[in-house]
């Protein structure tokens, strides 16, 4: 598992580094991005309502025709001579064949008018009636049946070849066509005829091809079926338009545009009510956007501001930060003998002030080192030799060892057991000198201490002992269980007549190594014990717990130490915490 990096624990360098990129250069760089993103978004939200309002306007010039072809089919349905004519189309007299004449003179006075119309047909199931501008064979080109189920409405088809023009150059053009039923006055469900106005496709693309660009991808006219009406592509003509996620957004709506971010496209549409049509013109993003110039000022800016931030930053971390460091790395080689402080910054500011503090500082704590604490040093070593110069663990040993045998030989086994216990009692109050032991050892020592009382109080104190297997090699504090168990002998059971019971544990708790010792005995305040370990006071009841508790929070840090809980009749409890160190 990776150590995840504590900022409290950083140098001041990169404490400063991290501030700097979190406080400044992280919400510069998102500000700009936000500006830039912003402005972007505008910028293309107002081109795109731009292109939307040009495209609109070509509303009113397909919108014109499509009414002029609408009042020229309504024209021939109203006009009376064709009412008749059709009633006696199928006689031969001098009547029908005046109304004839008529009405082919009026129709190709439409035609010559109205230029666009590039042909005008009447027809009937059977055959074709009249017909001005483009000569065709027959009538194929949509289904009759259609037509009449409209009940007089026009109907529009979509850009189309038709192989039925008499001449051969005349199939070749792509036309859309409006077919309205011709109706009876009198009778409404009677259908006398059909008549079909036909419009060459190029005009319509005359209509709206001015406002095409270099940028424009497509440029169609589509009905609410799918079907290209007209377009600049001619390729799209004759066949349903293939991109179902254009036509589905196209048709939700009346008027708007959109962006593909995938195909990076911008796709501007409106809608042309009466025939239920939409012009939709599609044009490539990058093109639309032009923010060049605007991505160029933002990168200078973000570029400027960026070496202004590293400028500052370089400056700050030479004027300040460095001579901290150095500093703090010329105090950390005190330990080493190493007084001498460098000079790193003449100013006359917080810094410069703090580094001949040091430099005062330095020369002050060298000068009470050579006069004061080497003197001291020398007389606390001498102090020391001559104590241990008193004692020979080496005699205490051999003479206790010595009175063992002589009382084995007198046969005073009792005896020689508690010779033995006090032995190992002084072998591991001394330790070699050592503070540390390990937990079995300590557990050892309890036991040779309660085998030397078991000679004092007999049965009256009961003693039991419970420790986890898994922590017996860890290493603790030497000489800490001991004291805890006599405390509990000498204040809580001694002075209880019948005596009563102590139990010791010893157990893992986490990462913590807990001892837990507690007894039955007389008990006593408990306020009064916290209160005189927190004051250290020397009374008799809080000394040893003091010394346990002190010696404990001096080992292992301020977390550590003894808790204590007792109750006047009750017994007492108590409680010592040390960290778990054990060997793999």
């Amino acid at each position: 598992m990776k150590k995840i990096i504590n900022y409290k624990n950083l140098s001041i360098g990169k404490k400063f580094t991290v501030t700097f990129c979190l406080w400044l250069l992280v919400p510069l760089l998102l500000m700009f991005l936000w500006i830039n993103k912003s402005v972007t978004d505008q910028i293309v939200e107002e081109n795109c309502k731009t292109r939307l309002e040009i495209l609109k306007q070509t509303e009113y010039g397909i919108t014109n025709m499509i009414e002029n072809v609408t009042s020229v089919t309504l024209d021939i349905i109203g006009d009376g001579e064709i009412q008749n004519y059709l009633k006696i189309s199928d006689t031969e007299d001098e009547e029908a064949d005046n109304l004839k004449n008529d009405i082919a003179y009026n129709l190709g006075k439409i035609t010559s008018l109205k230029t666009y119309l590039s042909r005008i047909s009447i027809f009937t199931e059977e055959k074709i009636v009249f017909q001005t501008g483009k000569y065709m064979v027959e009538e194929k080109a949509i289904e009759i049946s259609d037509v009449a189920q409209q009940e007089g409405r026009i109907v529009w088809d979509a850009a189309k070849k038709d192989e039925n023009y008499l001449l051969s150059r005349d199939r070749d053009n792509y036309e859309v066509s409006a077919y309205r039923a011709i109706v009876s006055y009198y009778d409404f469900e009677n259908v006398l005829a059909y008549e079909r106005i036909t419009i060459d496709e190029d005009y319509i693309c005359s209509i709206y091809s001015g406002i095409a660009t270099d940028t424009t991808e497509q440029f169609f006219i589509i009905n609410k079926q799918g079907e290209i009406i007209s377009s600049l592509n001619k390729e799209l003509l004759g066949k349903p338009y293939e991109e179902e996620a254009v036509l589905k957004k196209v048709i939700r709506n009346k008027e708007g545009y959109y962006i593909d971010q995938e195909k990076q496209l911008v796709v501007s549409y409106y809608c042309l009510p009466k025939v239920q049509w939409y012009v939709v013109k599609i044009d490539r993003q990058e093109e639309i956007i032009g923010q060049g110039l605007l991505k160029t000022i933002t990168l200078v800016c973000m570029f400027l501001s960026m070496a202004f931030a590293l400028a500052f930053h370089n400056v700050q971390k030479k004027r300040i930060v460095m001579p901290i460091v150095h500093l703090a790395k010329d105090v950390s080689n005190f330990h080493e003998g190493e007084y001498k402080i460098g000079v790193y910054s003449n100013a006359q500011d917080e810094i410069g002030e703090l580094n001949n503090n040091f430099i005062e500082m330095a020369n002050y704590i060298q000068e009470l080192i050579e006069h004061v604490y080497k003197s001291r040093l020398k007389e606390k070593e001498a102090q020391l030799q001559y104590l241990q110069s008193q004692i020979n663990p080496h005699f205490l040993y051999n003479t206790l060892d010595s009175m063992r045998w002589m009382a084995v030989k007198a046969k005073q086994y009792e005896l020689a057991e508690q010779i033995e216990a006090l032995a190992n009692l002084f072998r591991h109050a001394l330790n070699q000198g050592k503070h540390l032991t390990t937990v079995e050892k300590e557990i050892a020592h309890l036991k040779d201490y309660l085998t030397i009382q078991k000679c004092r109080f007999g049965e009256r104190i009961k003693t039991t002992i419970e420790a986890d297997a898994q922590v017996l090699k860890c290493t603790v504090l030497n000489l800490i269980l001991q004291p805890l168990v006599e405390n509990a002998i000498v204040h809580g059971l001694e002075t209880k007549i019948e005596g009563g019971n102590i139990h010791i544990r010893v157990k893992k708790e986490g990462e913590n190594l807990l001892y837990i010792v507690e007894d039955d005995g007389v008990g006593t305040e408990q306020e009064n014990i916290r209160r005189c370990l927190m004051e250290r006071t020397n009374s008799n009841n809080a000394l040893a717990l003091d010394n346990i508790n002190q010696r404990i929070k001096h080992q292992y840090g301020e977390k550590y130490g003894l808790l204590f809980y007792s109750k006047i009749g009750a017994g007492t409890k108590v409680e010592v915490r040390m960290p778990l160190e054990c060997e793999e």
